[in-house]
């Protein structure tokens, strides 16, 4: 048995389910986890076989919940400290160094992406910092090792790789999904996750003219929080006349209402520019939609084009508009896809992820 402190200072979004879901499989094999997170931590309400605590607010720690923090921490003694998340490097630098003084235990450290949703200028230099004080990291993607030993030189020796499950694991048992509005709508699209500029969202909506065109009856949502202003993808809407088949959910919902858009959806649609990794690709899989994504980011560690996904170029309309009405006109396509997904995501599970964790906590101890 190990005794595992997780840090993810964001109490909402993927890096805390990714958290969550890890810290329930790492219980799950006989070890203790104790995780710190954010005062709005939303997985509160779900079945947790870990304890937690409730210590950053907005990123920052709560003087008087980090007090309570390093009492915890040297009650528990942890084995191995493992910090989650890439958004305040600067934060995490502090943290990291505050911790060392009441404990010797050996760091290890999952990003999750490879720089934050906001870059500062000196984040680059704040990073080089922050991988040294680590004894290992785990990535996403071979994709991201490339990118942070370029950036950030790392060791390609200390580096492991670990797929992405499905981040919505818990949500299978525990809550009905709430159907969004469809009215008329015969076929639906959905683009799902944080809106922003490197997500490609112009580019699909851009394609919806053709798509409509030839399936008059179909419905794209995009859903997400925005991170930039979301006027440009109004206007583009409304300037082709696309108000009736696309909607537009600029916010962050709730875990009935995205279970509601996957449950919904016929194919989930990844248009990205750039990027490193998406939990949504999995979370689709399980939810056996079919995925249609760009050739960045990785997805192809995910998706092998034609067999569990489709890939397209980036920057495209015309592309992805003709694969979007090639699988919603085929649904024998679409269901050869799913099958296929579903296998990847029996060989892809959290326990397989927390078996490969253990194994390099335990080389590290």
């Amino acid at each position: 048995m190990m005794k595992i402190l997780l840090i993810a200072p964001a109490g909402k979004a993927g890096t805390i389910q990714y958290t969550h879901n890890l810290a329930n499989a790492l219980v799950k094999k006989g070890n203790k986890v104790l995780l710190a997170t954010a005062v709005d931590f939303e997985l509160k309400p779900f079945f947790k076989a870990y304890r937690f605590l409730e210590v950053f607010d907005r990123f920052r720690p709560h003087p008087l919940k980090l007090g309570r923090f390093f009492y915890q921490l040297l009650r528990f003694k942890p084995d191995i400290v493992h910090l989650q998340g890439a958004q305040h490097p600067a934060v995490y630098l502090i943290l990291c160094g505050l911790i060392r003084l009441f404990c010797k235990a050996p760091f290890v450290y999952t990003p999750q992406d490879v720089l934050p949703n906001h870059k500062g200028k000196f984040h680059i230099q704040a990073f080089r910092h922050l991988y040294k004080q680590f004894d290992h990291i785990f990535l996403n993607t071979s994709n991201n090792q490339q990118d942070i030993v370029k950036l950030f030189q790392v060791s390609a020796n200390k580096i492991s790789i670990l797929s992405i499950p499905d981040l919505l694991a818990f949500l299978t048992d525990e809550l009905s999904p709430k159907i969004p509005p469809m009215p008329g709508a015969k076929h639906v699209l959905l683009c799902f996750g944080l809106i922003e500029p490197r997500k490609g969202i112009h580019t699909l909506v851009e394609a919806m003219p053709e798509v409509i065109s030839q399936l008059p009856d179909t419905l794209l949502f995009i859903v997400g929080k925005p991170l930039e202003p979301i006027q440009p993808y109004q206007n583009s809407i409304a300037e082709l006349q696309l108000q009736a088949h696309v909607k537009l959910v600029p916010e962050y919902v709730s875990f009935e209402d995205m279970a509601g858009y996957f449950y919904s959806s016929d194919i989930v649609i990844l248009p990205y520019y750039s990027g490193w990794n998406s939990g949504v690709i999995s979370s689709a899989f399980s939810f056996k939609k079919p995925v249609i994504a760009t050739d960045v980011a990785g997805f192809k560690d995910v998706i092998e084009d034609g067999k569990t996904g489709v890939i397209v170029p980036p920057k495209d309309a015309k592309s992805l508009a003709e694969q979007i009405v090639k699988l919603l006109k085929n649904k024998q396509m679409q269901a050869e896809l799913v099958a296929n997904a579903v296998e990847s995501v029996k060989a892809n599970s959290w326990e397989k992820i927390a078996e490969d964790t253990i194994e390099i906590y335990k080389k590290i101890t």
